[in-house]
């Protein structure tokens, strides 16, 4: 008895916490850094929202956003809170070729001077590379390093031919539509399932969406904040985020943007101890319901 009173004041506080922090003012935004997608592609493809939860931790270019969370599909790009945190997944032209009387557009541009550079391999769009660049994204497993094209000689730059769509009509959805849509709702179902797992993400328009789950996300987000905290220059962060293993893969465009917003330190060591606080009721209820 005495321990089952015990699990429910524990099961309260964490509730208590959890309701202090749901109701501190969501208003916080971080300036959009990501590429836009054409005015036209929200309105015709609306938008998949996802219900509000707490879990989790996102940061936007360096920013710790705070709980709640809700995670939308808006047009082409992902969301959080309201807030790009992709480039647009699937290219807006994808949804116009499917379209009946579209207007193609060809246009030469000319070259500048000098020789082409060697950058090896076809940079064309390719929907199935798109696939499997997605599947790499948000992949549990480390990415897989991709074969190398041969390389290939100078030679005098060509003209740039530059394809556009345009309607010339109301978009209408088809299957073919509705099967790219659910290409991109299926990226954002991944985002929102591991967030309510616990998972981190940090998305950054300079880098590749990093994440992790909950068994490393409280030891990394700890060793951040405290490296936030003890560091008064930019040298000295990342020299304490070096010399710490949970923190010392973060890519350097990433600890440039976490050095900008240190002060968020604070924050992220309260949500810290309301996500210990919450696992360890959790794992008191385990125990007694066994």
């Amino acid at each position: 008895m005495k321990e089952m009173k015990r699990i429910l004041a524990a099961a309260a506080l964490a509730v208590a916490t959890a309701a202090a922090a749901a109701a501190e003012p969501q208003q916080q935004t971080v300036p959009n850094t990501f590429r836009r997608q054409p005015r036209e592609a929200a309105p015709a493809l609306k938008a998949t929202q996802g219900k509000q939860f707490n879990a989790g931790f996102v940061f936007i270019d360096g920013k710790y956003i705070k709980p709640p969370y809700k995670v939308e599909r808006y047009g082409t790009v992902l969301r959080v809170n309201g807030m790009q945190v992709t480039n647009p997944v699937i290219a807006w032209d994808e949804f116009v070729k499917t379209q009946e009387g579209v207007k193609v557009s060809k246009k030469e541009i000319a070259a500048p001077a000098g020789p082409e550079p060697d950058v090896g391999g076809d940079d064309s769009f390719d929907m199935d590379d798109l696939s499997s660049d997605l599947d790499d994204l948000f992949s549990d497993e480390p990415a897989k390093p991709k074969k190398s094209a041969p390389r290939r000689a100078l030679r005098p730059r060509g003209p740039t031919i530059v394809v556009t769509y345009e309607l010339e009509g109301p978009f209408v959805p088809n299957d073919r539509t509705k099967a790219l849509v659910d290409r991109i709702n299926g990226a954002r179902g991944k985002i929102d399932g591991k967030l309510r797992s616990g998972w981190y993400f940090f998305f950054g328009s300079r880098y590749s969406a990093l994440s992790g789950d909950s068994r490393v996300a409280t030891d990394l987000l700890y060793g951040l904040s405290q490296a936030m905290k003890s560091s008064e220059t930019y040298e000295q962060f990342a020299e304490a985020l070096k010399r710490n293993p949970d923190t010392s893969m973060l890519p350097q465009p990433l600890v440039e943007d976490l050095f900008a917003h240190k002060s968020d330190h604070f924050a992220i060591e309260r949500r810290i101890k309301s996500a210990k606080s919450e696992r360890d009721v959790q794992n008191m209820i385990n125990r007694a319901t066994r």
